[in-house]
């Protein structure tokens, strides 16, 4: 092959070329390596919580439903329809019932029948029906609702009803209130003369009488008992002019028996400036002429008869006696009235409760021992 000479610019050019060249060949760092392929990224989900079962909530039960049936606007502080409303209430909120109350007084009719109605038809399962003068329409109202519990105050009882349960006769001990008053009366008086008036012919007047007497006596002695002795209890004139013959004969402290008749007679006495004992009723503040009163007491009975009730049990008969502890002086006492005979009173009572002191009483007939 002949030999070339290849002028020296043109060797220059071309070494410069292969250099290039041969850089261009020489594969890079990294490049000559196969790229792994990237793995598709998947977006991570949390899963959501389990979502708790809705749960409906329970209904309420409908509260305990009391009835309460009475004279109360027309009833006077201390007597058995305004304690028995104060036990009702009391009841009520210890078994957390609502407590419907049906007012007499308020009704056009004035119908006791139709007020018991009202609350038996709006849901009551215990119906307390309170006072004396009340005791037929309850004893009626048990026999039309035999579902319903019925509570008479002051009300005798009746075994052919098994839903119907008494505070009240038999058993009221009338010689305990009779012989609390004639020993207050024993105590404060200054003419030692004191007189009652009691309605005639009747066990129940017996025991007022006779209680009363025994009363002063253990008191007071040397004193004088003047005794009215009244044909209607609810003759309030008789009643008036009881308090002007007792003034007469220089009483200065009279008691009576409850009702309308012994009522009129002491607030005629009160007029008089005589000095009275109230029963079933504390009218200590209605004028500075009261001493005292002698109460029954269905608001500290009432409470643990309804729980009973309640409780799916039949109450025992409860009378008002201080055995009972449902019979007692008011707490409230005329300005006239001494703290040391009001300690004396309240040992009497004591003794009275514990049996250790006796009235001296029949409780059968009424008549002194």
């Amino acid at each position: 092959m002949p030999f070339v000479i290849i002028p020296p610019r043109t060797a220059a050019v071309l070494l410069l070329l292969a250099v290039a060249l041969t850089a261009c060949a020489t594969p890079s760092p990294g490049l000559g390596e196969s790229t792994p392929a990237l793995a598709p990224v998947v977006p991570t989900v949390e899963p959501l919580p389990a979502s708790a079962p809705t749960l409906e909530p329970s209904p309420t039960p409908a509260p305990t439903l009391i009835g309460f049936v009475g004279h109360i606007a027309s009833a006077p502080a201390g007597s058995i329809a305004a304690l028995s409303l104060e036990g009702a209430h009391i009841a009520a909120a210890a078994h957390l019932a609502q407590l419907d109350v049906v007012d007499i007084d308020a009704l056009d009719s004035a119908d006791p029948a139709a007020a018991i109605g009202m609350t038996a038809e709006r849901g009551a399962i215990i119906i307390i029906v309170a006072g004396s003068e009340l005791a037929d329409a309850a004893r009626a109202a048990a026999q039309n609702y035999p579902a319903i519990k019925f509570v008479g105050v002051d009300q005798p009882a009746d075994d052919s009803l098994a839903n119907y349960f008494t505070l009240g006769e038999p058993g009221d001990r009338l010689d305990e209130e009779a012989f609390l008053a004639g020993a207050l009366a024993g105590l404060v008086t200054t003419e030692r003369e004191v007189g009652i008036a009691v309605v005639g012919g009747e066990r129940e007047s017996k025991l007022y009488e006779n209680g009363f007497r025994h009363g002063v006596r253990y008191t007071c002695g040397d004193c004088e008992l003047w005794v009215v002795t009244l044909t209607d209890p609810n003759d309030t004139v008789a009643g008036t002019e009881s308090a002007a013959r007792l003034q007469r004969a220089r009483v200065d402290v009279m008691f009576a028996a409850s009702g309308p008749a012994g009522d009129s007679g002491l607030e005629a006495a009160a007029a008089l400036g005589m000095w009275v004992i109230w029963s079933g009723r504390d009218l200590t503040a209605a004028t500075d002429r009261a001493l005292g009163s002698i109460l029954r007491r269905p608001d500290l009975s009432l409470p643990g008869l309804i729980g009973l009730i309640l409780n799916g049990e039949s109450p025992p008969h409860a009378a008002f006696a201080l055995a009972n502890g449902n019979l007692s002086l008011a707490e409230n006492f005329g300005p006239d009235v001494s703290p040391a005979v009001i300690q004396l009173m309240s040992d009497v009572v004591a003794q009275l409760s514990s049996g250790a002191l006796d009235t001296g009483v029949d409780l059968a007939a009424g008549e002194e021992k």
